[in-house]
């Protein structure tokens, strides 16, 4: 289905006060020195479109390439988040994001993915519906009915007609670092995942006035979060054979939820990358999920009062002698 207004991405700024500022300098030549601004949740989900005809829920259609999406009508028909009728008879457009509530994926759907976001986006697009029920569509934007004067305006619209609304905050640019350090501090204790904020002019005419650059809204950045991490205990090493030869470590590590996933091993990649962390068996680990789904070790917190130096003398599957060959170690079969 061919989106009538296309769905795009957003600029990002990684978690940098710095990129932050650049923008904001960008903007203000518009928008005047000390705009107001919305923050709201950047939710890990799938993009969906809702189409009302005449005030009824007709269509859902997923981002896909921003202009052509899936009619997934038949999945998010059973979603909650969202009223399937209005009392106003308007034709407009809902831009949401399709989750799963943590309470919900951890209770009944940690068997159906590696984490929410991956079992959402298939549940959504499944074609016999099952487990739709738990789909949330979180409302974040809407296109039509009447000519906004402000994003704040357009977010109490849907709010008062049951629309479930991304958590937004409405702050004067110095406000906008504490808020992204507030909601980082809690982000494990949120009823959704989130990968970071969406920092937003309110004004629409401010929006209009800002445009898109390279098909980008410039009125808008996604201020990104890191990898969610957890801290574990490197127990022991594996060593993989790979194509070619290639032996590959792999850590054992204490099980550690991460964003909803637990985690027990992680690979370490190489010999470089072992020398780079100067990691050894016993240290204290911090892991994350590197873009939000591969585990990856990312430094040692602690070193182990008795450590353990990560070594590989012979070829685990053939017992042959090993080499180095740059980072990699080979078997020399």
């Amino acid at each position: 289905v061919t989106h009538e207004i296309p769905m795009g991405s957003l600029k990002k700024i990684n978690n940098s006060q710095t990129e932050f500022n650049t923008w904001l300098n960008s903007i203000t030549q518009t928008t005047g020195k000390n705009p107001l601004l919305s923050v709201n949740w950047k939710l890990d989900g799938s993009s969906i479109e809702l189409v009302y005809k005449a005030g009824k829920f007709v269509q859902a259609i997923t981002r896909g390439d921003g202009i052509v999406g899936e009619d997934v009508t038949h999945t998010i028909k059973n979603a909650k988040g969202f009223p399937k009728q209005l009392d106003e008879k308007v034709d407009i457009s809902v831009r949401a994001e399709a989750l799963f509530r943590l309470s919900d994926w951890k209770k009944f759907l940690h068997n159906e993915g590696k984490n929410p976001r991956n079992a959402c986006a298939g549940t959504v697009r499944r074609t016999d519906a099952r487990n739709s029920e738990y789909i949330h569509c979180v409302s974040f934007n809407i296109l039509g009915a009447k000519k906004w004067a402000t994003y704040k305006e357009k977010l109490k619209w849907l709010n008062d007609r049951g629309f479930e609304v991304s958590q937004t905050y409405f702050v004067t640019p110095d406000k906008v670092k504490t808020v992204v350090d507030q909601t980082l501090s809690n982000r494990d204790s949120l009823a959704y995942e989130i990968d970071g904020l969406v920092v937003g002019v309110d004004s629409c005419e401010h929006q209009d006035a800002l445009g898109e650059k390279d098909g980008l809204p410039y009125w808008a950045r996604a201020w990104k979060f890191p990898s969610m991490g957890g801290f574990s205990k490197l127990l022991d090493v594996s060593w993989d054979v790979g194509t070619r030869g290639t032996i590959n470590p792999v850590a054992s590590i204490e099980p550690v939820e991460v964003g909803g996933v637990t985690i027990s091993n992680v690979t370490l990649h190489n010999m470089d990358e072992i020398e780079r962390l100067s990691i050894q068996i016993g240290d204290d680990i911090e892991v994350v999920r590197a873009g939000d789904v591969i585990p990856k070790i990312v430094r040692v917190v602690k070193q182990g009062s008795t450590r353990k130096k990560i070594t590989c003398s012979s070829c685990p599957a053939c017992s042959s002698s090993v080499k180095q060959d740059g980072p990699f170690l080979r078997c020399t079969y």
